[in-house]
């Protein structure tokens, strides 16, 4: 068996459930990025109702995998979801507020 040391394997690599972590964690959030960022972008209309749409769904999808304990890449795929849909709204909650001209 090859082996980077003397009496270790590379199977044993201590990098390695830290690089597994970060791979997921990085997939995640692009998945959780595409998943509402593509609807939206079908339907640049209704882009702000479908990226808040495909985001509850794929919260809802989501939860399969956090019942199964999943939870890091739930997490990491809410996260980014939101900031997505919350970018794709334009900042129009900032927007809404009545405007009082002095």
């Amino acid at each position: 068996m090859p082996s980077c040391r003397r009496g270790r394997s590379l199977s044993e690599a201590t990098w390695y459930p830290d690089v597994e972590n970060m791979a997921i964690a990085a997939g995640s959030i692009f998945c959780g990025a595409l998943v509402v960022w593509l609807p939206a972008l079908m339907a640049p209309a209704h882009r702000d109702r479908m990226a808040l749409l495909a985001y509850v769904i794929g919260l809802a999808c989501a939860m399969l995998l956090f019942v199964k304990l999943f939870w890091q890449p739930v997490a990491w795929s809410a996260l980014s979801g939101a900031v997505v849909c919350w970018r794709l709204q334009g900042f129009h909650f900032a927007r809404r507020a009545p405007h009082r001209n002095a």
